[in-house]
C-alpha cells in the first residue's frame, strides 16, 4: 500500500534557489528527494 503525499517539487525547488542554492544545486536536491520518495515502502498493518 502506497501512501499519497501532496508535494510541489517545483514550489520545493523555487524555494531552494531563493535561500541561495544555485539552480544546479536545487535540480540536484529535488532529483534525490523525487528518487527517495519513489522508494518508499512504509510498514502498515496489512503488510505486517
Amino acid at each position: 500500500m502506497a501512501l499519497a503525499v501532496a508535494f510541489d517539487i517545483l514550489q520545493f525547488a523555487h524555494r531552494l534557489r531563493e535561500s541561495g542554492f544555485t539552480e544546479q544545486q536545487a535540480d540536484a536536491v529535488t532529483q534525490a528527494i523525487k528518487e527517495a520518495a519513489s522508494s518508499f515502502d512504509l510498514a502498515t498493518s496489512r503488510n505486517a
